[in-house]
């Protein structure tokens, strides 16, 4: 029997970097922004569409609005697949190693899905919000 999926996990611990990882976090290969996204990338890439049942427990609403958001941040971020789950923490999904703009099309994206536009201030929430809170909120955002 197959165990259910667990939460995305950084592996790293971003708030203590020794001098070594501050100082080669871009570095190919070596660097911390490499491995994790390689980290990130294997944990995604042994989730399955059977493994997006968990959000059965949610209403069609949230679900709908998690599966677009899940797939433009795939899309724009170019995640191996748009199998986020409720409790993995909503700030991975929209981290993507370098300095191209990913991100901010991603949230453009997704502002363009809820037909408003969201202030910085609200992103940041993200940072301490599950994918599915943070899914939660966007859609009251929208009802608003």
């Amino acid at each position: 029997m197959k165990s259910s999926p667990q939460p995305l996990s950084w592996g790293i611990d971003w708030d203590n970097l020794s001098d070594w990882q501050k100082m080669f976090l871009d570095f190919p290969l070596l660097g911390s922004y490499p491995r994790t996204q390689r980290r990130l990338f294997a944990q995604m890439k042994r989730r399955r569409l059977v493994d997006m049942l968990v959000w059965d427990q949610y209403s069609a609403e949230v679900r709908v609005l998690a599966f677009q958001i899940a797939e433009t941040l795939r899309e724009s971020i170019e995640w191996p697949n748009p199998y986020f789950l409720p409790d993995d923490p909503a700030q991975i999904p929209f981290w993507c190693f370098g300095s191209d703009m990913r991100d901010v099309e991603a949230l453009i994206g997704i502002e363009s899905i809820l037909g408003v536009a969201v202030p910085l201030d609200f992103w940041e929430q993200c940072k301490t919000q599950t994918f599915a809170e943070f899914i939660e909120n966007m859609l009251a955002r929208k009802a608003n």
